[in-house]
């Protein structure tokens, strides 16, 4: 995936919420703004296959794209200080996380494959895993993560 990060004042208007342009393929998050300034954290897209160096801006047009999309949303920060980069967000092959014990090894466990949405899931993520951890009983009628459509096994 790729991200662009844009500095700026602090104390300029920024958003107060996550903004996702599900069209266009971009999240953009105002991070907490320190005395010093502010910092926006774009970020979107993906490589499904083909990319050689992890953690390279290997396709400098896409990180370019989100930074145009961004400023077509928010005019006002065309004007700062931008920075681009790019990640890796596993992302398991039905778009459903991997959560629970590994059938093979008694002691592994996995909590991955999250994709773009790892901080959206990290919570509910972390809790069906400790309830697996646990032994936890899943009871149907109850508030737990059924953890069936999650285990890693599926495949």
């Amino acid at each position: 995936g790729y991200v662009v990060e844009i500095t700026t004042p602090p104390n300029i208007p920024l958003p107060s919420m996550n903004l996702v342009d599900d069209v266009n393929k971009l999240y953009i998050s105002a991070l907490k703004p320190t005395a010093k300034q502010g910092l926006v954290r774009v970020s979107g897209l993906a490589e499904f296959a083909g990319w050689k160096d992890i953690g390279i801006l290997s396709e400098p047009d896409r990180a370019q794209y989100l930074y145009e999309q961004t400023i077509h949303w928010l005019p006002h920060l065309g004007s700062y200080e931008k920075a681009f980069h790019s990640c890796s967000r596993p992302v398991s092959a039905d778009d459903v996380p991997l959560i629970g014990r590994c059938d093979n090894f008694d002691n592994l466990f996995v909590n991955c494959g999250h994709g773009s949405k790892g901080w959206t899931l990290a919570f509910g993520s972390a809790a069906l895993l400790a309830n697996v951890i646990n032994q936890k009983e899943y009871v149907k009628e109850s508030e737990d993560i059924n953890p069936e459509p999650y285990s890693p096994n599926r495949f």
